[in-house]
């Protein structure tokens, strides 16, 4: 299968297989302190990198995709909270 090259962190990457993928992934994995933002971007970028293998890489690209959401539910309860403190 050919696969198109996405961006992940600072670079351009096109994984031939899900093993591929996955050590690409690991190697621009944020820093485990980085900001909510940095996590949303990196998970996005990971769901695309799997989608770029088709079907082999579905199950992981959801798996990004869920990651990314509960980012997104993370920033939108510490805007809230900022907001409205009690």
């Amino acid at each position: 299968m050919s696969t198109v090259g996405v961006r992940l962190g600072y670079s351009e990457v096109s994984p031939g297989s899900t093993d591929e993928a996955h050590e690409m992934i690991g190697r621009a994995m944020p820093r485990g302190d980085a900001d909510l933002s940095v996590w949303l971007t990196f998970y996005r970028q990971c769901a695309a990198v799997y989608e770029s293998l088709g079907e082999a890489g579905k199950y992981w690209r959801d798996k990004e995709l869920h990651k990314a959401k509960l980012c997104e539910q993370k920033m939108a309860a510490a805007r809230e909270q900022q907001n409205n403190p009690e």
